[in-house]
This record gives C-alpha cells, sequence and structure tokens, in this order.
C-alpha cells in the first residue's frame, strides 16, 4: 500500500568570499533543486560558517522566492560537511516533518525526477536506503571521459552496474566493495539517519556512514534512472593528496576510521543476532586484505603491511 512520503534536500556548504567557481555550482545545485518534477519537496540549506555577502543575498533571494520550502541554517563555527549533514537532518525533521532525507552536496547536480521517483520508491518499498547512479562533469558542467575518473570513482561505478541491495550490504562494502555510492546519489528515511549520524570526519564520513546503515539493520535499493551529476574540477587538485604528508595522513586517517567503523558493524550486528562468532574471522581477513589493497593502491605500502598485522590483534578482541 503507498503512502505520501515528504521528502526534503539537506544541502550542506561553505563558500569563501573569493571563490566565484564554488559559488556558480552552489547555485547551479539549487538550480536543480528548482527545477524538480515534483514540487512536494522541502530543502534545507546549512551553511558551514561562510563569509561571503554575496552569497548570502542569494540565499536570501531563494528562499524569500519559495517560502516555506527552504531554509536556511548558519553555523557560527566551521563543524565539517558530516556534522552539518547532521544539523540539516535535525531541521529537516523538526521544520518539515521529512520522512526522507536526499543529500546532495553544494557543487553537484540532482536529475530533475529525483524527488517524484524517491517519494514513490520510498511509499511503495519496504527500502531505507535507496541510491542511484551519477554522472561525472567537470567545472563547465561536461561530463568526463572515463579515462580521467580518479580510482575511487571508477569504483562506486562499476559497482554502480552491479548494485549492492537488500539487507547485509555492510559485509560486502566492508570486504570488498569499500565505496558503492556517491552522498549526492543517495536519499535515507530520516528516523535512520537520525539514528546513525555521520561521525565527525573530514573524510569518509560518508562511506562510513551507508556501512553503518545497513549494520543497524537498514535495507538498501538502486534506483537506476535518475543518476545525479557529480562535480570534479579538473584544474583543481585534491588538497589532502597533493603532498607525501598530507597523502600519508589521510590515508591513515581514511584506515583508522575503517577498521573503527567495522567495528561498529560488527557491534550492531551481533546485537541483531545477523553474523555468527563463525563468521567473524573470515571476513575480517577479507575486510583487511581489502583495505590493505587499497593502501596499496595509493601507494602506501608500507602502512598496508601495518594494518594487515592489526588483523590478529582485532579478531582476539572481537571474536
Amino acid at each position: 500500500m503507498s503512502r505520501e512520503c515528504k521528502c526534503s534536500f539537506v544541502i550542506p556548504f561553505k563558500i569563501a568570499v573569493d571563490n566565484r567557481s564554488r559559488l556558480s555550482y552552489f547555485k547551479q545545485c539549487i538550480e536543480s533543486v528548482l527545477n524538480q518534477t515534483d514540487d512536494s519537496w522541502t530543502a534545507v540549506l546549512v551553511d558551514d560558517a561562510s563569509d561571503n555577502q554575496e552569497l548570502d543575498d542569494f540565499i536570501k533571494e531563494v528562499t524569500d522566492s519559495r517560502p516555506g520550502k527552504i531554509i536556511c541554517h548558519k553555523n557560527n563555527v566551521n563543524v565539517g560537511a558530516g556534522v552539518s549533514r547532521n544539523i540539516g537532518v535535525d531541521t529537516a525533521a523538526e521544520a518539515f516533518g521529512a520522512d526522507v532525507i536526499m543529500f546532495l552536496d553544494s557543487d553537484d547536480l540532482s536529475h530533475p525526477k529525483r524527488t517524484e521517483k524517491v517519494a514513490r520508491a520510498f511509499a511503495t518499498k519496504d527500502a531505507d536506503v535507496i541510491y542511484s547512479p551519477f554522472i561525472p562533469i567537470d567545472e563547465k558542467g561536461l561530463e568526463i571521459p572515463e579515462d580521467k575518473f580518479p580510482v575511487n570513482i571508477r569504483k562506486i561505478m562499476n559497482n554502480n552496474r552491479h548494485p549492492s541491495i537488500g539487507k547485509e550490504v555492510w559485509k560486502s562494502i566492508v570486504s570488498k566493495e569499500m565505496y558503492i555510492n556517491l552522498t549526492s546519489a543517495t536519499n535515507v528515511r530520516t528516523r535512520l539517519a537520525k539514528r546513525i549520524p555521520f561521525p565527525n570526519l573530514r573524510s569518509s564520513e560518508d562511506s562510513i556512514t551507508w556501512m553503518l546503515y545497513s549494520a543497524c539493520g537498514g535495507i538498501f535499493d538502486f534506483i537506476g534512472d535518475i543518476p545525479s551529476k557529480y562535480r570534479i574540477p579538473q584544474n583543481v587538485k585534491n588538497n589532502s593528496l597533493s603532498t607525501e604528508f598530507g597523502k600519508e595522513n589521510f590515508y591513515s586517517d581514511f584506515a583508522e576510521a575503517h577498521v573503527k567503523a567495522y567495528s561498529e558493524c560488527l557491534r550492531y550486528a551481533k546485537e541483531r543476532k545477523a553474523i555468527s562468532a563463525e563468521e567473524i574471522k573470515p571476513l575480517t581477513e577479507l575486510v583487511f586484505e581489502n583495505l590493505a589493497e587499497e593502501l596499496r593502491t595509493g601507494g602506501m605500502h608500507e602502512m598496508a603491511d601495518r594494518f594487515l598485522k592489526q588483523k590478529y590483534v582485532f579478531e582476539e578482541e572481537m571474536i
């Protein structure tokens, strides 16, 4: 039996006063929301302590043009995208009574039929998380050739050809896929988003959250015909990977966060009796081997060896 689903976009952003490109991307992002074929959407914008008068003027113009549909919350201090999304989820629930959260990053674009198809799917399916594919675009909005995709993006796109759906998706994420979807192509029931907030991390906070959504019992589904557009500017380097020091810190934080997330997944699964003691050891071996392979792909060979050694200690603690 179908039921009405109230869907709300949650869009965190921080745009510096001199970053004209980011402001332009943000305006295009908002336009993709305004152009939804189903006008039942609402939106929560979360300004992560920007200091930009032109941005403020644009937000006022947009919120005034759609009264009762768009709210903007401004953080007093910069807290990062994950925590800002949590603020957006709480605001969407309180202000709009949102049943479903549609995450959207401020430089990406939603498919025009996203609200229409997501609302219908959640109203008729027993799903907690519904994700979709995406199209990588450059700063001009042009599609990027596949040979220019970053490794992790190529991996997600390959996984989207055979999407992971159903229960216990977390097991394949942590042991094999690592990445299955992008934030801007992910939709989740509000009750689950409130139960599992994004961790306070500056990277990998999204992929970790998807694991935890599943580990606590969330059912995943996939809609293949509403691809979001994911912005990958071709003239900007990833600052966290632009130096050897930054690269090592990035991968170290990434690996530690994923090990911690796996531990949390096991805790949730044990509470639900969704995993047996006999399953933990072979799964843990796959998890650490998968993590080591990810580190080696990034050139972190010594770090990969260190984390592989940790699996024996981890197994003893968790079994």
